[in-house]
């Protein structure tokens, strides 16, 4: 398989870079958290991450099965002054080498449709999961507006959804089905699926969770 981490991060940086401080934003209306240790699925070139690094006091793993993604994440925290809050993994989110409990929150944004075993990545994204943690995983492009114009420019860049999975490769489940997992596993959940935001997953974990 060829490693394409140096293309989405031209792709992030040329294109998608408006969309995750408003993604940050939203995901901090939503879950009310500046401290603790998060985890950043599918990283990419740590875009997403950084942005939550610069608006909480957090601390933050980025973990990516593309070890070229994660040696550009390692290269701009460096640049950005986030290595002394950052760490780096090269890994599989179906297996990963966490301990359980580790993590306050975990994100990911555009990783999703990618993962070969949906039920095996929540169970280890709920297995890393810290008592009263969050997640905030899924798909999204920003507000309508920033939407169409990042839309617009793939188009003129020649890419039709670069960096998404069109639907009929997706390996993500639809938003029934990842309810209908949740309930069987006695996960606490919201799901978010709307124009306006994408689609988001937020699983709570109890916090008397043994």
């Amino acid at each position: 398989m060829k490693d394409s981490g140096y293309d989405f991060d031209h792709i992030a940086e040329t294109i998608f870079y408006p969309i995750y401080d408003e993604i940050t934003d939203n995901l901090l209306r939503k879950i009310n958290l500046q401290e603790g240790r998060f985890l950043d699925i599918g990283c990419g070139g740590g875009h997403l991450g950084f942005s939550l690094l610069k608006k909480t006091k957090m601390n933050a793993s980025f973990l990516d099965i593309q070890s070229s993604a994660v040696e550009t994440a390692k290269r701009r925290a460096a640049d950005l002054g986030f290595m002394e809050r950052s760490s780096f993994w090269v890994g599989d989110v179906e297996s990963m080498s966490f301990e359980k409990d580790t993590f306050q929150l975990v994100i990911s944004r555009g990783s999703m449709p990618f993962w070969e075993n949906q039920e095996a990545a929540f169970t280890e994204i709920y297995r890393v999961l810290a008592p009263g943690g969050k997640t905030f995983v899924g798909c999204g492009l920003g507000n309508p507006e920033t939407r169409e114009k990042i839309r617009d420019k793939m188009r003129q860049n020649g890419f039709q959804f670069f960096g998404e999975k069109r639907n009929d490769e997706s390996k993500a489940l639809t938003s029934a089905e990842y309810k209908k997992l949740f309930f069987q596993k006695g996960w606490k959940h919201e799901i978010i699926d709307s124009p306006e935001e994408g689609r988001w997953i937020i699983l709570a974990k109890d916090t008397l969770e043994e």
